[in-house]
C-alpha cells in the first residue's frame, strides 16, 4: 500500500466546530527541556515520515531551539521553534520593517551575508564562528552608523505614566506584546535619511572598511539608542559578563546574541574584512572577484572546537578493570576455547 493516506478530524457540537485542545503530561524540568524533547520527536517525524522535507538538522543549544529542515518542493528553508515569546516572530519583522526604510538594505544585507558564506565567516550548521542573524546584525548597525537606518528607540520612549515593570519582564523581555507590535510596526513609517545616497558599491565597501579596524573587545554593538556604547556599561552593572564579542540582541536587552562567538572569529572577520576592501579598491575587480579571493576554509582550531572527538565509553582492560576480574575473564575464554575445541575433536573422531 504505497498510496499516501490524509486524515481530517472535524468535531462538531450544535452545529458549530469547538477550539480543539490538546492536552499532554509534563514529565521536565522546565519548559526548554519539554521544547527540546518535543523538537527532537518532530526531527525524527520530519525525517521519517514527512515527504519533501529534507536536510532536517536540530540546533537545540540556541536560546531558542529549533528543528530547521528544507522543503524541496517550494525549495524554502524552514525554521521551527517552541516559544511562549514569540521572539522569531517579532525578530523577523523587526528585520523587514528596517528593510522597508530604505531600498539598498536588503540587497546589502543579502550581498555580506553570501560573502560571508563564501569566505566561511559563517557556515550552514552552528558553532563557534559568526551566523547569518549576527551577520545581518552588523550590517544594519553600520547602516545606522552612517544615519542611513535610525537607532531603536522602543524601549526608552515608553510613556513616563508607565512604569518599568510594566514594560519590561523579569528576564528582560517586553512583556506587553501590544505595545511591541505598535513599535514595530511604526518603524516602517520612518523616513530615510536622504543626505547619505551612497551607491550599493560604495555602502559595500564602506561595510568592510567600518570593521576592518573594529574593536570587538571594548565595543558594544547594538541596534538600541543607548548613550553608553560600551561593554563595560553592561559588565558594571552586572547585566551581562565580559564576552569576546557582543552583539546586543534589539528584543531582549542587555543579552549578548554572539555567546557563541570566540575571539578569534572577531580577529578573522577583521583581517577578511581588510582583505575584502583591499579588492574593491581596484576598479577591475567585481563582486565575483570579491567572492572568489575572499574564499577561505575553517581553521583546523576552529573545527576541532566544534567538532570535538568522540569520546569513546569502551572499558580500559588496563584501569577499569582490577587483576582479579581480568584472571577470571582469561579463565572464562580458555575453558571456551577448550570446550569448542573438545566438541569438535567428538564429531571428528
Amino acid at each position: 500500500m504505497n498510496q499516501p493516506m490524509i486524515f481530517f478530524l472535524i468535531i462538531k457540537r450544535d452545529g458549530k466546530i469547538p477550539q480543539l485542545r490538546f492536552l499532554t503530561k509534563r514529565s521536565y524540568l522546565n519548559d526548554r527541556f519539554q521544547a527540546q524533547a518535543y523538537l527532537k520527536i518532530l526531527a525524527d517525524t520530519l525525517k521519517h515520515f514527512m515527504a519533501e522535507c529534507t536536510n532536517v538538522q536540530i540546533i537545540l543549544p540556541a536560546r531558542v531551539p529549533i528543528v530547521r529542515f528544507q522543503h524541496r518542493l517550494s525549495d524554502l528553508q524552514c525554521d521551527v521553534s517552541m516559544s511562549e515569546f514569540k521572539s522569531s516572530y517579532y525578530m523577523s519583522k523587526l528585520l523587514w520593517n528596517l528593510s522597508s526604510i530604505d531600498n539598498r538594505v536588503a540587497p546589502l544585507v543579502f550581498v555580506i551575508r553570501r560573502w560571508a558564506r563564501e569566505a566561511s565567516i559563517t557556515q550552514s550548521t552552528p558553532g563557534p564562528w559568526f551566523s547569518n542573524f549576527q551577520m545581518t546584525l552588523l550590517v544594519l548597525f553600520y547602516l545606522q552608523s552612517i544615519e542611513i537606518l535610525p537607532k531603536l528607540n522602543y524601549i526608552n520612549e515608553q510613556p513616563t505614566t508607565t512604569s518599568p515593570q510594566d514594560i519590561l519582564a523579569a528576564n528582560g523581555d517586553l512583556s506587553d506584546d501590544t505595545i511591541l507590535m505598535n513599535e514595530l510596526e511604526n518603524i516602517r513609517y520612518v523616513q530615510s535619511n536622504k543626505t547619505n545616497n551612497s551607491s550599493l558599491s560604495i555602502l559595500l565597501k564602506g561595510f568592510f572598511t567600518f570593521y576592518e579596524t573594529f574593536d570587538f573587545q571594548s565595543s558594544l554593538i547594538t541596534l538600541l539608542n543607548r548613550k553608553n556604547m560600551s561593554k563595560s556599561s553592561l559588565i558594571q552593572t552586572g547585566k551581562d559578563k565580559d564576552w569576546p564579542i557582543y552583539l546586543e540582541n534589539p528584543l531582549v536587552p542587555s543579552m549578548n546574541a554572539s555567546k557563541n562567538l570566540v575571539e578569534s572569529e572577531g580577529e578573522r572577520f577583521r583581517e577578511t574584512c581588510k582583505k575584502a576592501s583591499e579588492i574593491l579598491s581596484h576598479s577591475s575587480k567585481n563582486l565575483l572577484s570579491l567572492f572568489e579571493e575572499c574564499h577561505q576554509i575553517l581553521p583546523d582550531d576552529l573545527i576541532a572546537r566544534a567538532y570535538p572527538a568522540p569520546i569513546s565509553i569502551m572499558p580500559d582492560l588496563e584501569t577499569d578493570i582490577n587483576q582479579d576480574e581480568l584472571t577470571t575473564i582469561n579463565d572464562i575464554q580458555q575453558d571456551q576455547v577448550f570446550h569448542n575445541t573438545h566438541q569438535q575433536h567428538i564429531v571428528t573422531s
